[in-house]
């Protein structure tokens, strides 16, 4: 994925807000969210073994999924999982030969009161920043990686309309300090206008990056890359892996409205 130049991105995704604010309802039917997604995760294991007092061995795999999501407005969800073979492994195979056993797997939940979006979202920046930082069950949270954390989950568990979304769009712009990095191609080889963004977290930096598409401003792809992070939350090196550390990278396939858990568009 390649952009151009950094410039200042606040002004740029304002812009494309606009157009995605005359985007219309999101797709389908129905009062049950359904988003599928594709991508890529980093799996860090670490694994004691053998001894009294074993040693920690360390292992990794980046790992390509598809998920299937769907989310009722009583927080019942279900959440399709099908990992292919890694990308990468490295460290002690032996001491993680479970994880390589894993396959397919479809997860039912119901989720706390507090993780289920209200029926109606907001269409204003006030009113969706409040939404954002509400999401949990801790206090209202305004801070970039509580308000970040919920845009991420949001976009992986609820449809959007045009003037959802160009509310998401303008809260970004608003509490972010955003980079636009130009036009780029995703991983599944689609088009798109490139922002990012740097959250610092407790005892960590990361680079978030979000690909939206430029006709109706739909979010496309976003990864998250470690820049660096406390030893005492986890060394790179550990795994024989070194930082800017990519760890994160989704793509969006499809979400819309269905009738029922478990109905494909």
């Amino acid at each position: 994925m390649n952009g151009g130049a950094p410039v200042d991105g606040t002004e740029p995704l304002t812009a494309l807000a606009d157009v995605t604010e005359a985007r219309g309802a999101a797709p389908g039917e129905g009062d049950v969210a359904f988003v599928s997604t594709t991508g890529t995760q980093l799996h860090l294991l670490t694994a004691n073994a053998g001894d009294e007092d074993p040693d920690e061995t360390y292992g990794y795999r980046f790992v390509p999924y598809d998920w299937t999501g769907w989310e009722d407005p009583k927080g019942n969800t279900r959440l399709d999982t099908e990992p292919k073979p890694p990308l990468e492994t490295g460290g002690e195979e032996a001491d993680h030969e479970w994880f390589l056993e894993q396959g397919s797997e479809s997860h039912e939940d119901t989720l706390h009161e507090s993780l289920v979006w209200p029926a109606e979202l907001p269409t204003d920046t006030d009113g969706m920043l409040e939404v954002l930082a509400d999401f949990g069950e801790g206090p209202l949270d305004e801070t970039l990686p509580a308000v970040a954390n919920a845009a991420d989950r949001l976009y992986e568990s609820r449809p959007l309309s045009g003037a959802e979304e160009a509310a998401v769009q303008r809260v970004l712009a608003e509490v972010a300090d955003v980079t636009y990095l130009g036009t780029a191609t995703d991983t599944l080889n689609r088009e798109g206008e490139l922002f990012s963004f740097t959250v610092e977290d407790e005892g960590r930096v990361s680079e978030v990056r979000y690909m939206y598409d430029a006709e109706d401003g739909a979010l496309l792809y976003r990864d998250t890359t470690v820049l660096e992070q406390d030893p005492d939350y986890g060394d790179a090196a550990d795994f024989g892996l070194e930082y800017p550390l990519l760890t994160e990278q989704v793509g969006f396939v499809w979400s819309g409205w269905v009738s029922e858990i478990g109905q494909r568009p």
